[in-house]
């Protein structure tokens, strides 16, 4: 019932999505504006709200360091295995991104409170900051660097629109901005912390939906392969990967289940979003997404059971 719920409403409002087009009540400028909104305002005002009143009091550098340096491996080992099997530069950058980016602020802390209480939430939330800012940095740098071939610079010319991107990036903007709103030590008032709560709380809503509108079974066949590959990546071959590394340096207990929540989540919804604004491969991106979501019902929960029949968590 705990899988059910966690992905249920995510595939209903996929569905929702696709009626709404289908019946023509809303057309693809709506979902256009959808899109627009949700990765310069919502998604921006969730990050930072997440971020500017994260608790570090539950802080392990250890653990953090970790975890930052298996985003980066991922990063870098998918970023070159990637191009070697695929050659369309659209798929490689929505290919990595979704093999790589996690759910973990949403769905990740709610799993490690399910499994630790206060401890695995708080926990989870200390290392968040770190996770997203290398999840947004990491992503815009592959999707410039795989950008469609008409639009795609060499040299100097990259490496700018790769500095450019991440400047203006508002995902990024927002993370910096609460990170330095939390190191501050200002207090939120309640009715901002609000406002900005209500702004953040419809990204995935309006993400979902904007899913569900594009939603083709002809892309999906074509892309089936691609999609099951990095669905199964994501959400057996990584985090495997990272909890055996984990307990070979020592973690155990809530720390060795932040990392499974981190990296055993479903590819995260933004993950869509970025693909559409930075001419990527949106629907293999979605399709992922969908799958991911899918799998991790049984996949994280299995390891879950693996891990605690072990006595490591």
């Amino acid at each position: 019932m705990f899988s059910l719920n966690a992905i249920a409403p995510i595939f209903v409002l996929v569905v929702v999505g696709a009626v709404l087009k289908k019946i023509k009540f809303a057309d693809d400028s709506f979902f256009s504006v959808c899109d627009k909104l949700c990765f310069q305002i919502s998604l921006p005002c969730l990050l930072f709200l997440d971020i500017a009143e994260a608790s570090f009091s539950d802080i392990n550098p250890r653990l953090m360091v970790y975890c930052g340096a298996f985003v980066l491996f991922m990063f870098f080992t998918s970023g070159f295995l990637a191009p070697l099997f695929l050659k369309n530069n659209g798929d490689r950058g929505a290919f990595i991104q979704g093999v790589c980016r996690s759910n973990a602020a949403i769905l990740g802390v709610t799993v490690a409170e399910n499994l630790f209480g206060r401890a695995g939430s708080g926990a989870t939330a200390a290392v968040l900051p770190v996770v997203i800012a290398l999840y947004n940095i990491s992503t815009v740098i592959v999707l410039s660097i795989f950008a469609p071939r008409e639009k795609k610079l060499t040299g100097k010319g990259m490496l700018g629109n790769i500095v450019k991107n991440i400047a203006k990036n508002p995902l990024i903007l927002a993370v910096l901005a609460g990170l330095l709103w939390n190191i501050s030590g200002i207090g939120m008032p309640l009715s901002i912390s609000r406002s900005l709560d209500y702004l953040g709380n419809m990204s995935a809503p309006l993400a979902l939906l904007s899913m569900g509108a594009g939603f083709s079974f002809k892309a999906f066949r074509a892309d089936s392969g691609k999609v099951v590959v990095a669905s199964c990546v994501k959400t057996i071959i990584f985090p495997a990967l990272a909890v055996t590394g984990a307990v070979l340096l020592g973690f155990t207990g809530v720390s060795l289940g932040v990392v499974l929540v981190i990296f055993g989540s479903p590819t995260a919804v933004a993950s869509f979003v970025m693909a559409k604004q930075m001419d990527s491969n949106y629907s293999m991106a979605r399709d992922i997404i969908l799958l991911t979501t899918l799998m991790s019902a049984f996949t994280m929960f299995l390891e879950v059971f693996v891990l605690r029949s072990f006595g490591l968590i």
